[in-house]
């Protein structure tokens, strides 16, 4: 197991966790654009992080949005591999957008299939142990159709200009102001919601992010809603929100 001791010393490994109903685990995603990058590598494990194990899941963001889903298993040559195609925006439609454009920021998350939990302490590894800012780099994908028999496998998707690692139980360090997907805001602040006020809004939000109801929780919301710095999302963050109020 490698773990890149600078990473530890130089960024928070406070576990972030997020309590959910299994309902609640990454879905497979379904891509919804013809805009595709290739993605792939280890998930590593920092002191005191849960290796992977079957059930277990890793999921590309792009903010809330999940882009991207890899499930472990038993019959998977090296346990600790996984490999994704994540979709991005798909510039001719430009009323809408339905992922990641080229260099906007991602993130990762991790489903904990054993506590049932989400984590969001993921971090992005170079081959020389360095944390880095992991942008959508896609293309479109080239479509080929081999309908004889011995036709050669193709894989025509664009691939990171970077390889990387992840490394769970690492906090991934907050964007400059110059990179997309993140508005800035780090944990335990009580205006979890962001609008200047610290009111029983803020608490609701809490309770969402409780009983696993993240998919109209931003990823800078669930991060601010560790309120007491204890690591999970409880309802002693409502408490603590409401106390203040």
């Amino acid at each position: 197991m490698r773990v890149p001791l600078h990473c530890v010393l130089i960024c928070s490994t406070a576990t972030l966790v997020i309590a959910e109903h299994a309902t609640a685990q990454f879905d497979p995603v379904t891509l919804a654009t013809n805009i595709q990058e290739q993605l792939g590598g280890e998930l590593l494990s920092s002191e005191g992080a849960p290796v992977p194990e079957p059930g277990d899941q890793i999921a590309a963001m792009f903010g809330d949005l999940a882009i991207g889903v890899f499930t472990f298993t038993s019959t998977q040559t090296d346990p600790l591999a996984w490999d994704m195609i994540i979709f991005g925006n798909d510039p001719d439609t430009q009323n809408v957008k339905e992922g990641p454009g080229d260099r906007d920021r991602l993130t990762f998350r991790f489903f904990d299939a054993s506590t049932n939990t989400t984590r969001l302490d993921v971090a992005a590894i170079n081959a020389d142990d360095e944390i880095i800012t992991v942008l959508f780099e896609g293309d479109e994908a080239l479509q080929f159709d081999f309908n004889f028999p011995g036709a050669p496998p193709f894989n025509l998707i664009p691939g990171p200009a970077i390889p990387f690692d992840l490394i769970l139980g690492v906090m991934a360090p907050e964007p400059s102001p110059d990179e997309g997907g993140s508005d800035g805001d780090g944990g335990g602040n009580p205006d979890v919601n962001g609008d200047g006020r610290v009111d029983k809004r803020d608490a609701a939000l809490v309770l969402r992010i409780v009983v696993g109801a993240t998919r109209i929780v931003s990823e800078a919301e669930a991060r601010r809603a560790d309120v007491n710095g204890d690591g999970v999302v409880s309802t002693a963050d409502a408490i603590a929100i409401l106390s203040r109020r």
